[in-house]
């Protein structure tokens, strides 16, 4: 950071661009479904101006303690009086920050931490690092006749394996995760007779198994590093909820407390959901719950008395492109670090999406059975000469 753009950050004219760009941050966030006032620690009572001044104060602590790039590409922008670049380039950045905010917050410390291992770990020049839909994989080791390590070994308990000797203090720094990532790799190698690629979801789980994971995971910007709270407790494996470690990208530790974590996901997912269905036309609910149901786009033409399956196909893609539009709201899809967390909370959406499909398609069909009822109770009426004809 340049001494200039540090004595620009201390002038009163920064402090006026940065309750304009709270206001442009807070309109872009009501768009993306953001909900700010819930990030921060300050209490803002639905007040616009007391919400404008808490983000301005946040954005001001995430200039002055980000990244040098940010901070440079700032200062250019600010040196040229490029007052709508400057605003553009922070909000971005910014309500990126926040996204990753809403996800830690939302989840256990034990995802947070996974994510900040996969992180550090996938940054290691030392490091073999192996991205995969089913999760993320390290070796310190570049053998080409690397296997992924068998999934029978998969969620132990670890109470055998030996105590990591990192302090409590450093597992959250570089140097401490590396530490932690090698003495797991080297008691595995011993203990299953090969190098394997390891999941860094088991590496969660033995490092999780040591020690307590109270406190969120400190990242970049001071947004994302609130305190621990004093006498926070270990958990116990007892207190594990058991996952399907096929489907969950944490396998049993991706939740270590009662579900409130996935709960609060949930609500924000069909939220996002009911917006997406009010968007979608009567004919593309209908096909996406027979494509659900596993019908072929010629039958389902067939059903809806439609030409061929081309015409289906032309409403399918156009709800999938209206899912798409709206999944994007939730989070920058291009984001690498998301990639998993995505996956998993897509599916949620898409199956909030279908569900919602089928509870309106319940209710046009009771409704039509209503309907239909009423009118043979009316002809029945009138053919009986009780009352007045239609």
């Amino acid at each position: 950071m340049t001494s200039e753009f540090n004595d620009w950050l201390h002038s009163k004219t920064c402090l006026d661009l940065l309750l304009s760009c709270a206001d442009y941050i807070i309109g872009r966030a009501k768009k993306s479904t953001i909900q700010l006032d819930t990030l921060f620690s300050e209490e803002t009572e639905d007040d616009h101006t007391k919400l404008s001044q808490v983000v301005a104060s946040h954005l001001w602590e995430f200039l002055k303690d980000k990244n040098v790039t940010l901070a440079t590409l700032a200062a250019e922008r600010v040196a040229q009086g490029d007052v709508s670049g400057f605003m553009t380039l922070v909000a971005d950045r910014f309500l990126a920050e926040c996204l990753d905010e809403r996800r830690t917050a939302a989840i256990n410390p034990a995802y947070a931490y996974y994510r900040h291992l996969r992180h550090v770990i996938s940054k290691a020049e030392e490091v073999n690092y192996q991205p995969t839909r089913r999760g993320s994989f390290y070796a310190f080791s570049f053998a080409d006749s690397l296997q992924r390590l068998p999934e029978v070994h998969w969620n132990l308990s670890y109470t055998d394996w030996p105590r990591p000797a990192v302090p409590a203090a450093h597992i959250h720094d570089k140097p401490g995760i590396m530490r932690l990532s090698r003495n797991y790799w080297d008691e595995a190698v011993v203990r299953f007779l090969d190098e394997y690629f390891l999941p860094i979801r088991e590496l969660n789980r033995y490092v999780s198994g040591n020690y307590s994971l109270g406190c969120a995971v400190t990242t970049e910007s001071q947004l994302t590093m609130p305190a621990c709270e004093d006498g926070s407790q270990p958990f116990s494996f007892d207190e594990i909820l058991v996952t399907d470690a096929q489907n969950d990208v944490l396998g049993s530790m991706g939740r270590q407390h009662p579900r409130l974590d996935c709960d609060i996901i949930e609500t924000e997912l069909e939220a996002l959901a009911h917006d997406t269905l009010s968007e979608l036309t009567e004919r593309q609910r209908t096909i996406l719950l027979r494509v659900e149901d596993g019908a072929t786009l010629d039958e389902i033409a067939r059903e809806l008395g439609e030409r061929g399956a081309s015409n289906i196909h032309y409403h399918l893609k156009k709800a999938y492109q209206t899912m798409k539009r709206k999944w994007s709201l939730w989070g920058p899809p291009t984001l690498a670090q998301f990639s998993e967390v995505e996956e998993e909370e897509f599916f949620i959406f898409y199956d909030k999406v279908i569900e919602l499909c089928k509870i309106c398609g319940e209710c046009r069909t009771t409704t039509e059975r209503s309907r239909l009822h009423e009118y043979h109770n009316r002809r029945y009426a009138v053919e009986a000469g009780l009352a007045d004809g239609f």
